[in-house]
Parts: structure tokens; sequence; C-alpha cells
């Protein structure tokens, strides 16, 4: 397999620069197989500690599975294998497996191919309003 290609953005990275990371992901995996399709972290922010329900009213957004204690940080991570953007809380101790996402009410993800590029809009909008948290 080639060398890996770099993905990692700053926090504060403009929308051209999260979708040249994303290409940089799907560069990645290319050629290999399904296993080898993962979740990329492209950066992390941190923000005033807050409980899910404040983070529902202020964000217009929810969780499938819920939060289990308030959080303080969130990742922007793009999935290799679903082929979409999301984010998701953070465990203080950098366990970042929540089982659950920053779920947006009014785009509750892409059904088809032309829905990828308006839900990754959506996505990037909700991750500028947690910078300014």
């Amino acid at each position: 397999m080639g060398k890996e290609v770099s993905y990692k953005i700053r926090k504060d990275a403009t929308f051209t620069e999260v979708l040249t990371a994303i290409i940089n992901c799907q560069k990645n995996v290319g050629g290999k197989p399904i296993s080898e399709w993962v979740d990329f972290p492209l950066c992390k922010t941190t923000f005033k500690r807050y409980t899910e329900q404040e983070l529902e009213t202020l964000l217009d957004v929810f969780f499938c599975n819920g939060l289990s204690h308030p959080i303080n940080e969130a990742m922007l991570v793009y999935s290799s294998y679903e082929g979409f953007l999301s984010i998701i809380p953070v465990h203080t101790n950098n366990d970042y497996h929540h089982n659950s996402y920053f779920n947006l009410i009014d785009n509750m993800g892409p059904e088809d191919e032309d829905g990828i590029e308006q839900y990754t809009k959506d996505i990037f909008a909700l991750w500028q309003k947690l910078l300014i948290l």
C-alpha cells in the first residue's frame, strides 16, 4: 500500500480544508479491505462543560444514545465506512467512544450521494457553533 496521506486539520479549519481532509481520508482507505475503513479523527475542540440537555437546547441537536455525564470536548470525525462527516462527544479520559453523535434536528443524515454535500455543510456549521461555546 502507498504512504498514508495526512488528514489531520486545525480545529478552526475552513470548509475547503475539511473537504481536503475528507479526500485524504478516502485516499488512505482506497484499495484496502473494508475492515480497514475506519473513523478518522480530524480534530478536537474543548469548551465549557455542558449537560446533554444544555447542548441539545443550545445547538438544536439530540443524542440518540444519550450522554452519561456532562461533556466539554467534541471531535470532528470522518467515517470512511459510512462515508460522511460527524461530530462525537469525547470523554474526559480521551476515550471518544461515547456511542453517540451530535445529531442534527433538521438533517438526520445523508440518504443518498446527493445528500452528503448538504449534510457535510450542516455538520461543518454545527462545528463552527461548537468552536464559540
